[in-house]
């Protein structure tokens, strides 16, 4: 929920709906309203960049609002069940407004240091960023890491031949990563365990244009996309 005042000086929230997504402005005096019926306080609430084609947004919402709060509750991704863990079938897209966040503004991919990954995961209820071990399971319960990466990968989007069969339609697009500018595009697709190698390092892992799931460790300031495993009920 995002309060703001209109051109009128009459203050104004927009709210965020799901199932449908859907944004909404309403006034204070309903707002108030909408309080006393929801317990709004009892809710954690994060900051989310939404894409145009995610809603369908009223003339009235100004230019200037970029971003709303979205309850953190009603995070409900698009999911993909590969062994028994279901994943995200998207990148991560949640900007909380804290430090180690890039978006790149001509596809929306949004992109996260280490640190930033583990915290904006950890506004999630219900999700969590995947240990190795729970990529590497991913990898197995694709064929193993020597040719998961064909499975795995979206079949279109990759230069040089290097679309995948998206068997399972876990669709990893190929991001690339961001360092002050952004690299990779079109060839790789990086992302971030939750498992540390040292204190400015963590283990990667990535696909590129060929079949195999790769790994490294490297610093924790390069920003890579993320994807989130719900947690086990």
């Amino acid at each position: 929920i995002e309060q703001y005042k209109k051109e009128s000086g009459e203050t104004k929230y927009l709210i965020l709906l799901f199932k449908p997504i859907t944004k909404i402005e309403i006034s204070a005096e309903e707002f108030e309203k909408l309080k006393a019926m929801v317990k709004l306080t009892a809710t954690k609430i994060v900051d989310c960049e939404l894409s145009p084609s995610d809603t369908t947004a009223p003339e009235s919402i100004p230019e200037t609002t970029k971003k709303v709060f979205a309850l953190a509750e009603g995070f409900a991704p698009k999911t993909v069940k590969i062994g028994d863990k279901i994943w995200m079938n998207k990148n991560l897209a949640i900007d909380d407004g804290g430090d180690g966040i890039t978006i790149n503004k001509e596809t929306g991919e949004h992109y996260y240091t280490w640190d930033a990954a583990k915290r904006v995961a950890k506004k999630i209820k219900g999700w969590h960023l995947p240990t190795i071990a729970e990529w590497d399971f991913l990898a197995a319960n694709a064929g193993g890491r020597e040719v998961c990466g064909t499975k795995l990968k979206a079949a279109s989007g990759w230069d040089d031949d290097g679309n995948g069969t998206d068997d399972f339609g876990f669709s990893a697009l190929p991001a690339g990563y961001y360092s002050g500018s952004f690299y990779g595009l079109g060839s790789y697709a990086y992302f971030w365990p939750a498992t540390e190698d040292s204190s400015s390092c963590a283990y990667g892992r990535y696909f590129n244009t060929g079949a195999s799931m790769d790994s490294n460790y490297y610093y924790k300031s390069y920003q890579y996309s993320v994807r989130l495993v719900k947690d086990s009920e």
